[in-house]
């Protein structure tokens, strides 16, 4: 199954749908492959279901569109856009066929209602699929196990008797966990499967590992971890049948008692190793509790992790305009971590995804393209810069992505103008003093410091004309040569060489209103001209010269967050926060605007100290466990597991 969807089968699947959200619709698992791996610009015959600007402006539109659907949470899940103008202007009213709610709020809180309702029905997975409301409450207040009908029903349908009549259906074991996953797992835990004889096996399985060959199997180890790490299909065969007992030059695992790794004896297992990461692997669980102890430090036999010591390093950020939201990288090779971040990487044999993947996916969105804030820097400079730019985004109030700990700041913020001069002192070049205090340095370099410094001294005259001319050989743009050799690119610019390198390409062209109006001219949408001429676009924005260009579709952001739009976002939440975290550009909108103050059911951040520890121990009592109570009530949460 996991190699069922290449390129070749998701393409296949694809030609049988019109649209995207077809597919979407009728094979999930295809289209998340497809959309993961960008195989869906392949699909050129899928066209866009989107109607013409204005379209839903019309009352007999929404009212057409409207009679689809039975109930008002269908219309709004289907046609959102037809929803909030019938909402907007108070057309719903007249859409008299929606189902009203058929209980009041509150209904399914009480024990005797959710206890009738599920009487109808003979199973969990019945009374979940056809009463949703009523088998959400029951599950969430713990009654579901008093329902003991359902497990009843359940034993008396999967008996050895009903398995065996279910597993005749079917020609394989992977057509019965397809077909009858319940009957399986039963047949599997019982041990009927080996009844089931006409079941198609591989050829491994019912060939090679015999008894006798599993025995033969397990000699080459020394271990039962080695065993199933080197030849799963043995270990697998030989654990269902019990036969690892008879094993017994195998080593089992020996499970140490808690508290047993104290600091002295993890000290004596790090002995054994080269590396953390040697450690890690091998002794999961004193590492564990090395790290958490603050240990590791303290064996200085460990390997370095090898840095480059030149200045390859890069800052950059993924930026989203639409809930202002940013992610701050640093990357050796910026080209190869962009893939990562849109395809996620390999990992311990698995494909792990990052930050910034999970967001821009769950978003529905394509990862950007990223934007260098800083090149050209050493390790150490580097993490410096990613720390520096993520405070100054936390500082304008931006929604930042990363989850780990910025490169170490060290005492960054504790350098004075006076203190970055005394460092500088202490060098002749600024070479030097960039690479041994990389700290100071930059807080100079940033705040403009670094030519009070006249003693240090510049690399000046390295970049002659003849060694310019033939490093700029090597790219086939100004861009290009200014990206990979910032130094010698300033060289020749200071000295006006640029123009002697004929084979470089042409900086990109000047936009004045004509030339943005002609390429506007060949775009259907704003964001078709922000990817296809984004030089056009930007200088269009900058001037206000968008809005002449009434032809173009505006973008989502421009155009989503009115009044009514945002009150209706603002509707989906119980609290200010959760608001501004799930949709923060209406939050925004709303905010800049005064509507916020009206959405009075948002629960506002209590004042620091209002809860005590008899106020969070009253609020705790509500629930049943630590983990209902950090969905609910974040806050108390944290206080209290702050303050234990």
């Amino acid at each position: 199954m996991a190699n069922k969807w290449t390129y070749e089968t998701c393409l296949l699947e694809a030609r049988k749908y019109t649209t995207k959200a077809e597919f979407l619709k009728t094979n999930e698992s295809a289209y998340k492959i497809a959309y993961r791996n960008g195989w869906l610009k392949d699909y050129s015959w899928f066209t866009l279901d989107r109607k013409p600007d204005g379209y839903w402006n019309s009352y007999d539109n929404c009212f057409e569109e409207a009679k689809k659907y039975k109930t008002i949470s269908a219309f709004q899940k289907n046609a959102g856009r037809a929803y909030v103008i019938s909402s907007q202007n108070g057309w719903i009213k007249d859409y008299t066929w929606f189902e009203k709610r058929q209980q009041p709020n509150g209904y399914w809180d009480s024990y005797e209602h959710c206890f009738e309702e599920a009487q109808k029905y003979r199973s969990r997975n019945e009374f979940h699929n056809k009463k949703k409301w009523a088998y959400n409450s029951a599950r969430k207040h713990g009654w579901l196990d008093e329902y003991v009908w359902f497990d009843t029903l359940w034993e008396k349908k999967w008996n050895q008797e009903t398995c065996y009549a279910e597993a005749r259906k079917y020609n394989s074991i992977i057509e019965f966990v397809r077909g009858s996953a319940g009957a399986y797992n039963v047949a599997r835990e019982n041990g009927w499967l080996e009844d089931y004889t006409w079941f198609k096996r591989p050829e491994a399985y019912n060939k090679k590992w015999t008894r006798e060959k599993c025995a033969e199997e397990a000699k080459k180890y020394n271990t039962r971890g080695e065993f199933q790490k080197n030849s799963s299909s043995a270990y697998n065969v030989a654990s269902r049948n019990g036969w690892l007992d008879d094993y017994t030059w195998l080593e089992k695992r020996e499970s140490k008692p808690y508290g047993y790794w104290t600091r002295e004896k993890c000290f004596d297992e790090a002995l054994n190793y080269r590396s953390r990461k040697e450690f890690q692997e091998s002794a999961p669980t004193a590492y564990g509790v090395a790290r958490v102890s603050g240990w590791l430090d303290d064996y200085t036999w460990f390997q370095k992790r090898v840095v480059s010591d030149k200045p390859i390093y890069v800052v950059y950020r993924y930026y989203d305009e639409d809930t202002n939201s940013v992610y701050v990288g640093l990357a050796k090779n910026l080209k190869q971590r962009h893939k990562e971040h849109c395809g996620g990487f390999i990992k311990h044999g698995e494909r792990k995804y990052d930050t910034v993947y999970r967001y821009f996916h769950s978003a529905g969105k394509d990862v950007p393209d990223p934007t260098i804030l800083e090149k050209e820097l050493y390790a150490n400079e580097a993490q410096i810069y990613e720390g520096l730019y993520i405070e100054q985004y936390k500082r304008d109030g931006l929604n930042i992505l990363n989850i780990a700990k910025a490169g170490s700041l060290g005492g960054y913020t504790k350098l004075t103008k006076d203190k970055c001069y005394e460092e500088a002192q202490k060098y002749n070049t600024l070479l030097d003093f960039r690479k041994h205090a990389a700290q100071a340095y930059a807080l100079a370099r940033t705040n403009g410091w670094i030519d009070d410094y006249s003693w240090l001294e510049r690399l000046s005259g390295f970049w002659t004309y003849d060694k310019c001319a033939e490093e700029s050989k090597k790219y086939k743009s100004r861009t290009e040569f200014q990206d990979n050799c910032g130094s010698a690119y300033q060289a020749a610019l200071k000295n006006g060489w640029l123009d002697d390198y004929t084979w470089l390409q042409a900086p990109p062209r000047q936009w004045d209103y004509k030339s943005c109006y002609e390429e506007a001219r060949k775009c259907k949408s704003r964001n078709e001209l922000s990817k296809k001429a984004k030089g056009a676009y930007e200088m269009a924005r900058l001037n206000g010269w968008l809005d002449d260009y009434d032809w173009l579709l505006p973008s989502q952001s421009s155009r989503k967050w009115d009044k009514g739009s945002c009150y209706l976002e603002a509707k989906k939440y119980n609290n200010l926060k959760d608001f501004q975290k799930n949709a923060g550009r209406a939050y925004q909108i709303a905010k800049r605007n005064g509507w916020a103050d009206e959405y009075t059911w948002l629960e506002r951040r209590y004042e620091r100290g209002h809860w005590t520890r008899e106020a969070c121990y009253e609020e705790a009592k509500k629930y049943k466990s630590r983990t209902d109570l950090a969905r609910n009530n974040m806050s108390v949460y944290n206080v209290a597991r702050k303050n234990r």
